[in-house]
């Protein structure tokens, strides 16, 4: 499924997470095209990351350049992140998930941001003081 999709400012296309990764859909011509690589369950391209959603209420982890031409997103490698299986109690047949959940005091997903043309390529990673400002 896609996640998060959104129009460009000028309308003629959009972008939306799928399989990890950050995909463009260019409405005229209905031709779609993956433009970050790489993407994994625990390194995601394009989604905002568990403290950036429940403590920042930040649900996007991409953005559209002003002229359409290029995004920004964040990736988020979440491998450093305490495993938790969690139950869902409204169907307990399913059985527990192992999910990353990064509790006080424990280490939280690496996020960093990088831009990248709409027509992919080379994302240049933007460069900032993770240590003294973790979070984005």
């Amino acid at each position: 499924g896609v996640i998060d999709p959104r129009l460009s400012s000028d309308g003629t296309q959009v972008a939306y997470v799928r399989e990890h990764d950050v995909y463009r859909l260019d409405l005229a011509t209905n031709t779609e095209r993956r433009v970050t690589k790489g993407g994994t369950e625990e390194k995601t391209h394009g989604l905002a990351e568990f403290i950036a959603q429940e403590e920042m209420y930040r649900f996007s982890g991409y953005w559209w350049s002003p002229d359409a031409k290029a995004l920004a997103y964040t990736e988020s490698d979440t491998s450093g992140v305490e495993k938790l299986s969690i139950a869902d109690t409204g169907n307990p047949a399913q059985g527990a998930q192992q999910l990353s959940y990064p509790r006080a005091g424990k280490a939280n997903a690496r996020v960093r941001l990088g831009v990248i043309p709409v027509t992919g390529g080379k994302t240049t990673w933007v460069n900032w003081d993770a240590e003294k400002y973790p979070y984005l």
